[in-house]
């Protein structure tokens, strides 16, 4: 398992860093009908990032294999997408920093913002409906789940009230939102890569479930570093509460009944149970990612199935661990202050 944990470390290093060499060429090329310093500040938008999703994208193809160079523009277009959904949820949330820098609303003003980000939505399907007919239906899928998802998230205090104390409501809700807001990219990721290969429709289900299920994972991660992160915190903006209020309603139901609502006891609530909540927000990461490696069952047996598999726990056990080094902080502090 070490083996193949240096391997995959080494191949995804360098599918990122073919990814990258790419991605001014190919982003370019994607807003060339615009004035060259347009493009620039796009292209720059862009290049930062992880670029899970393009590299995903990369991945599925070569586990197929297909060449990676016929990936690449997909690629590229799936980072769109996601840099776009990321002006429009800076704005939306407030949030007036991005990857330690300041958000793109900050920069240009919120109007030119938002139409920045319509830009490079429009353009990536565009480019993707030159590529072909199953690209292009597979990213304009991806971009309205995304949208929905986003729609969806954004509850205010009466929302959450409504919600919170009804788990028949509750539950699907959180379900609905983590596969909106993540797991349909990393789905359309999966499968555009399968569309690169060439693969049947049997595989490109497959590598849609696969993914899906990854992302899901991968958005529960990032939830749980942020329950983590914000326990004992005594103020959250409307957006944190809102997670936090699907979070503890999907993974710390109350067995007594409904607890009472208020941005308060929602606070009181994460401060008693954040360990167990931890624990059980683990268990389902562990869960989903179980079961996108099952997704890959289809799949023929070639050279990097098996790094494939490797990669949703190597994306999200980062988090997961981070979230475990923070409640050990925690803990260590209140030790130290009781004595």
């Amino acid at each position: 398992m070490e083996r193949v944990d240096l391997d995959f470390t080494r191949y995804w290093g360098e599918l990122r860093a073919e990814l990258t060499a790419q991605m001014n060429r190919w982003t370019l090329v994607f807003f060339r009908d615009l004035p060259a310093p347009d493009a620039q500040t796009i292209e720059g938008l862009i290049r930062g990032g992880k670029k899970l999703r393009g590299c995903m994208v990369l991945a599925v193809c070569d586990a197929l294999g297909g060449p990676i160079g016929s990936a690449l523009p997909t690629a590229v277009a799936i980072e769109c997408v996601h840099a776009a959904s990321l002006i429009h949820d800076d704005l939306v949330d407030g949030d007036r920093t991005r990857r330690d820098r300041p958000a793109t609303w900050i920069v240009h003003g919120s109007r030119r913002a938002v139409l920045l980000g319509d830009l490079i939505f429009a353009t990536a399907l565009q480019r993707s409906a030159e590529l072909g007919r199953e690209e292009v239906l597979t990213l304009s899928r991806a971009v309205a789940m995304v949208a929905a998802g986003a729609y969806k998230e954004s509850l205010d205090m009466r929302e959450i009230e409504t919600v919170l104390p009804r788990d028949t409501l509750a539950r699907p809700l959180y379900e609905r939102i983590i596969y909106l807001k993540t797991g349909a990219l990393f789905a359309a990721a999966a499968q555009l890569g399968a569309i690169a290969a060439q693969a049947t429709p049997l595989l490109r289900e497959a590598a849609f479930e696969f993914g899906a299920r990854m992302g899901e994972a991968y958005q529960i991660a990032d939830d749980l570093e942020d329950v983590v992160n914000r326990a004992g915190a005594r103020m959250m903006s409307p957006s944190q509460l809102a997670t936090l209020a699907s979070v503890l309603a999907y993974f710390d139901v109350p067995t007594n009944g409904p607890a009472p609502i208020s941005g308060i006891n929602l606070l009181d609530r994460l401060d008693r149970s954040v360990e167990q909540l931890a624990l059980a927000m683990e268990a389902e990461i562990g869960r989903r990612i179980a079961l996108a490696r099952q997704a890959l069952a289809p799949f023929p047996e070639r050279p990097h199935l098996a790094l494939l598999h490797t990669l949703p726990a190597a994306i999200v056990e980062p988090k997961v661990a981070a979230a475990k080094r923070a409640r050990r902080t925690d803990v260590v502090v209140a030790d130290s202050e009781r004595r």
